[in-house]
């Protein structure tokens, strides 16, 4: 950690802000949106929902070709519903478990071979833990798979110690703007704003907050959550500006109502690289639309829509999605050195931090 700047010992201010900044209070973002590449294409291709549901589709063919399709009485054509596969793994027949089970166990193995490969990253040396998120964990199915890829690592020898993301991946990605902002940001205020943008779904909710006394954030809650699944619609990127515009407006109502002190400013996670001025360099493949390059700033579009907040003037601040959702276990991780992020969801999100100060494992 000699290669810290001094600056990083230091309070956050609010002047040292900036969209993507990877220098927080007490903890460095290494790296994210890492695009791992071999000859077939993005690894994290390999161990996304998508790459689930291919497993599932494989497997019903392999035992259809003997006798007969296991899960014949669910949809040939599409994703099958998490819930429903988790029905099928708790109470279905034999067969269909077994279909559930070689997909899972197909899925940990692929799984494993991506998170050595991130291992071998210089960024990602040392690391101790690996917080998994993303919607696909929300699942019977998903835990099952993260568990049998920690027996897989394990088995090889020495390796992270595998952790489910303990807030439910729809407030996850909202509550860990917290550990973001400067406590000058937080401390007049008990709430602000969020919006987690992903392939699939959009969220925007309330995030309510309590502050230690030197400022730091004590607890987080998410209320109020708006989800909605712009996949499952022929969406453009200005719907979808809409629609979270519509939602801010919305929340703010409610804050209002519930005597929350609301801060002008609203926290956005996204897909991709994100520039110190608000543009998204690359990574935004799974969006509907063009969202990548100079000449489309998510921040200013949101600002220009919802120019105040409770009487303030907005300001927005972006970051990768995988960061924020990461940065809601921050408080779980501060007696370890080195840990990361990875989002199972349309995509793979990733990114890798370090802390400062390891502090004792509570009593």
């Amino acid at each position: 950690m000699d290669d810290v700047p001094s600056e990083f010992q230091k309070p956050l201010k609010l002047s040292d802000l900036h969209h993507g900044m990877s220098l927080l209070q007490g903890v460095r973002i290494d790296c994210y949106n890492s695009m791992l590449r071999d000859g077939d294409g993005f690894l994290g291709d390999r161990a996304n929902k998508g790459a689930f549901q291919e497993r599932i589709r494989e497997w019903r063919a392999i035992f259809g070709r003997a006798s007969e399709d296991p899960l014949s009485a669910l949809p040939t054509e599409g994703p099958i519903p998490k819930s429903e596969l988790d029905v099928l793994l708790l109470t279905g027949n034999f067969k269909e478990r077994a279909v559930i089970h070689s997909a899972i166990d197909d899925f940990a193995g692929a799984f494993v071979s991506v998170v050595q490969s991130f291992l071998e990253l210089k960024e990602w040396s040392g690391t101790e833990r690996i917080v998994v998120g993303g919607g696909f964990i929300d699942s019977v199915i998903g835990k099952l798979a993260i568990g049998r890829a920690q027996a897989i690592l394990f088995s090889r020898g020495p390796a992270p110690d595998l952790r489910i993301i303990s807030n439910h991946p729809d407030e996850a990605g909202l509550v860990g703007a917290a550990y973001m902002l400067p406590a000058e940001m937080l401390k007049e205020f008990n709430a602000f704003l969020a919006i987690d943008i992903g392939g699939t779904n959009v969220r925007c909710g309330i995030v309510k907050y309590k502050l230690y006394k030197d400022g730091s954030v004590e607890k987080t809650k998410a209320r109020s959550v708006n989800l909605w699944r712009h996949g499952d619609e022929d969406v453009s990127r200005n719907d979808i500006v809409a629609r979270i515009t519509l939602s801010l407006l919305e929340l703010e109502k409610r804050a209002a109502k519930s005597r929350l002190r609301l801060a002008p400013f609203v926290c956005a996670g996204c897909p991709g690289l994100i520039g110190p001025d608000g543009s998204i360099r690359s990574g935004t493949q799974n969006l509907p639309g063009n969202w990548d390059g100079d000449e489309f700033h998510l921040g200013e579009a949101l600002e220009a829509e919802v120019p105040q907040i409770a009487g303030n003037k907005t300001e927005v601040i972006i970051h990768n999605d995988a960061v924020i959702q990461g940065l809601s276990e921050r408080p779980a991780m501060r007696d370890c050195r080195n840990w990361a992020v990875l989002t199972i969801g349309t995509g793979l999100g990733n990114a890798h931090f370090s802390n400062l100060q390891v502090e004792p494992p509570s009593a």
